[in-house]
């Protein structure tokens, strides 16, 4: 929202600098981001009347004019080719500045002076348009200051407004009425003033229905005829550019000023191309198209609310018309629309045709439901000063959904303690009646709520707000306002037995964002000032916090990783569709069964990701592609798997792994090692040891996205617990990766269960250990893990640890065999071992691998 200070004094007093006016809407929770004085440097600059122009003697393309500047007659030199004779024309006389804060002086254009230069909107500030010169209103007279002439003697407050402010105070009363607050001062409210012109009544003109309630909760419309559509004059247009929007007609800037300046966005049909005489707010139908006002033609479902005559649609319900009824040069019959929309539905059609305005802005936020046909007179007010039309007599007004104002009763003890101030029960009404609440309390209060009529706040709620003028209109609203005077009647019974100090605000309807008690205690604080706040402590029972074990485990892993050289990414739990194609995964896989989002914001973050490993594959692209070659990353994440006739999915946590390059780099002395299936098995394995999982092994597995024989899963104590591997080729070429690629994907939950220590302390052993190596050939077909697990349970408590350090498959060893050898540590925890001790265990340990048919060697 975009506030110009003159505009704003002519709602409210304003004697305080722009900064002032800042500091005090800012502090009352409407943020001023930018303070900006319209005048750019522009010194000097007036009107002037082209009395004679003739063609350059050496440039065809360019005009020497003769202009008139109140006292003297210049010779300026101009390339433009929109001035004509007579026209009145901003200029630059020699000795002024122009924006930027260049001067202007005599020049010489091909042998001809020109004393001066005739301005351009951009050069003055006003826009970015060159494509000709500024053509100023035929009664300007010659000689006026053009900074005064066109509002750059302005400046504009740029408001960041949060949603609830943005309901109320996204309209020029809107923002003077927190202004007005703040100083203490009354609104100085537009009162239209209007003449109907004796003839038909509107409704034997025109209908209005609404065939959709619940996407459209009122539709209010007036009509005039006999209007003249031509320029606004120069008041309005700086009224609009001062807010950011550029002047087109008389009949479209009237819409956009009361817009503005009401919060209620307009829409003016040419009513003679409205057929049947007819608008209707319905739903589109699936398919159904239409041409909106910048020409694209667009497709609508039944999830679309457009505005349709008797045969097509007119426009896209509070987002855009369309192009066959809008107002042309030859419109002379307006009907003009005033309605309430829903304001979720809006701001979905809003982006789903990427057409954001201010009109969408203003509906997605909510307007007021009471202030349509306030809206329409001030409309119609305008035309008529400004394009000579006649208001035809009546109102239609459909209003199948009345909303009546809130009533709020509030406990001052209750707000005193959430506000954290000391504030009186007359100060906090004094202070709510200024922004346009009607407050009482007392015994008033409790016999009107009993019996709802025509006591204090029913004849309340009819001053706050615009009442009904349409019979069947006022009637719902006035049952609708009962039933709101019947609701804070049955609270103030409830706490008059125990608190005297009970006050009633009837709010405005403008004020959408208002509902409860508390909000009462929001108001009256940002009236005091949040900086009277003061700061204390919290008070209560506390009790010390700690990490939930599966925390401890998330955090134990964290570093576990980290230490070993990992660097640890997040990524987005949305991914492309696409995703599982590249991943190669058949066209029956479960994981294709993805939850997508109704109403995502971009295709690339459409649908909740059910594997983490193409999140991985995401990063390692970004990172390749930028020249960083040798990555180890991981991410501890959710992925979402969908569930057989359940709405939701099942979120799961998993551990991904991904790896490409060099494990280390060439450094003095020492070659690169580039990463491959050991290392990465190496880093899940250090993580094992590291949570204290021990009951783990690696068995041949196979997945779509991995490389065939080159892919093992991991399960502990039996229980899978995921898979790692070397990437599938065409996976790698999909994205585009060069260079083998390495992932891991576990069942986090799994590894979460099985951890019996998260960092343990262990102590320097006491006694020796005894060191043994064992050699033997064995089957190709044996796992390396089962001969692993056959060593450590025949050794039982005394082994220590076991590393495998050497393989051999050569001429020397029979074919489908190969030849192992192990080295395995002895130790107790509590003696110094004995030889006979380590000779007996070693010699179970070969008893064993013996059974699994190995040959030993040693």
């Amino acid at each position: 929202m975009q506030v110009s200070i003159n505009w704003l004094k002519e709602y409210v007093t304003v004697t305080e600098s722009p900064q002032e006016v800042a500091r005090r809407l800012t502090a009352a929770g409407l943020t001023v981001e930018v303070i900006r004085p319209l005048n750019q440097g522009v010194r000097g600059v007036v009107a002037g009347l082209v009395e004679a122009m003739a063609r350059h003697p050496q440039a065809d393309t360019l005009w020497v004019c003769q202009v008139h500047t109140g006292e003297r007659t210049l010779q300026i030199v101009t390339g433009a080719q929109n001035v004509q004779v007579g026209d009145r024309v901003p200029v630059a006389v020699p000795g002024s500045t122009v924006a930027g804060g260049k001067e202007l002086g005599v020049t010489n254009l091909r042998g001809v002076e020109s004393h001066g230069m005739l301005c351009a909107p951009d050069e003055l500030g006003i826009g970015e348009g060159h494509d000709g010169i500024m053509i100023l209103p035929p009664d300007t007279p010659p000689g006026a200051d053009c900074v005064e002439l066109l509002g750059l003697d302005d400046t504009v407050l740029e408001l960041d407004l949060t949603a609830n402010y943005a309901s109320h105070a996204q309209s020029m009363v809107g923002v003077a009425q927190e202004y007005a607050a703040a100083t203490g001062q009354e609104v100085r409210w537009p009162q239209p003033r209007i003449t109907e012109t004796p003839g038909a009544h509107i409704r034997e003109r025109m209908q209005v229905r609404i065939a959709a309630p619940d996407l459209c909760m009122r539709f209010a419309g007036r009509m005039i005829e006999g209007v003249q559509v031509q320029p606004s004059p120069l008041w309005m247009q700086k009224r609009l550019r001062a807010a950011g929007m550029r002047p087109i007609s008389n009949i479209v800037d009237i819409t956009n000023f009361v817009m503005l300046e009401l919060g209620q966005p307009l829409h003016a049909y040419d009513y003679h191309q409205l057929a049947g005489s007819l608008l209707n707010a319905r739903r589109a139908g699936n398919g159904e198209e239409m041409t909106t006002l910048d020409g694209n033609r667009r497709v609508m479902d039944e999830n679309v609310l457009v505005i349709a005559d008797a045969e097509k649609p007119q426009g896209i319900a509070g987002v855009m018309g369309g192009g066959e009824s809008e107002v042309t040069a030859a419109t002379t019959t307006i009907f003009l629309e005033a309605a309430w929309f829903h304001n979720i539905n809006n701001r979905q059609t809003s982006r789903r045709y990427n057409l954001p305005s201010e009109a969408a802005s203003r509906f997605t936020k909510g307007v007021d439901p009471s202030g349509m046909v306030r809206t329409l007179d001030r409309a119609m007010e305008l035309m008529v000063e400004l394009g000579g039309g006649r208001v035809v007599p009546g109102v239609l007004d459909v209003y199948p959904r009345a909303y009546a104002p809130r009533v709020i009763p509030g406990r001052m003890p209750r707000l005193r303690t959430i506000m954290g101030l000391e504030v009186g029960m007359q100060k906090a009404m004094t202070l709510l009646e200024r922004l346009g609440f009607k407050m009482m309390a007392g015994e008033e209060i409790l016999t009107d709520l009993a019996d709802p009529g025509e006591g204090p706040v029913w004849a309340a709620a009819h001053q706050v707000s615009p009442v009904p003028q349409d019979e069947h209109a006022y009637a719902a609203w006035a049952e609708a306002l009962r039933a709101e005077i019947r609701r804070a009647g049955e609270l103030v019974k409830k706490w008059a037995a125990d608190e005297a100090e009970i006050i009633l605000a009837v709010v405005p309807t403008r004020r959408l964002d208002l509902g409860i008690e508390d909000d009462l205690a929001e108001e009256i604080a940002r009236q005091v000032g949040y900086d009277e706040i003061v700061a204390t402590l919290p008070r209560g029972n506390t009790t010390r916090g700690g990490r939930l074990r599966e925390q401890e485990v998330v955090l134990a892993a964290r570093r576990i990783l980290a230490g070993a050289g990992l660097d640890e990414v997040m990524t987005y739990s949305l991914v492309h569709p696409k995703i599982y194609d590249r991943l190669r995964l058949p066209a029956d896989d479960w994981r294709r069964q993805a939850l997508t989002l109704a109403n995502p914001l971009y295709d690339e973050r459409s649908t909740l990701r059910t594997t983490i490993v193409a999140s991985l594959l995401d990063v390692l692209q970004y990172n390749v592609n930028r020249q960083v070659r040798d990555l180890k990353v991981f991410e501890i994440g959710k992925v979402y798997w969908p569930v057989q006739d359940a709405v939701l999915p099942t979120e799961k946590w998993f551990l991904g792994l991904a790896a490409i390059g060099n494990m280390q780099a060439k450094g003095w002395g020492t070659p690169a090692r580039p990463v491959d299936f050991y290392a990465v098995k190496g880093q899940v394995e250090n993580l094992l040891d590291g949570l204290g999982i021990r009951d783990y092994r690696w068995v041949p597995a196979t997945e779509a996205f991995l490389h065939p024989g080159r892919t093992a899963a991991l399960e502990i104590g039996g229980r899978p617990a995921g898979l790692l591997g070397e990437l599938h080729p065409e996976v790698q070429a999909a994205w585009d990766l060069s260079g083998r690629t390495y992932v891991a994907n576990l069942d986090f939950a799994v590894l979460a269960e099985a951890t019996v220590e998260i960092r343990p302390y262990r102590p320097v052993p006491r006694f020796p250990a005894a060191l043994r190596d064992v050699a033997l050939v064995i089957g190709q077909d044996v796992p390396a893990d089962t001969l692993l697990a056959t060593i450590r349970s025949a050794g039982g408590d005394l082994v220590e640890d076991v590393r495998l350090f050497d393989l051999y498959q050569g001429e020397q060893v029979a074919a489908g065999k190969r030849s192992l050898a192990y080295s395995i540590t002895y130790r107790a925890t509590d003696r110094t071992l004995t030889d006979a001790e380590v000779e007996a265990a070693h010699s179970q340990v070969r008893r064993a691998l013996a059974t699994l048919g190995a040959e030993l060697r040693s």
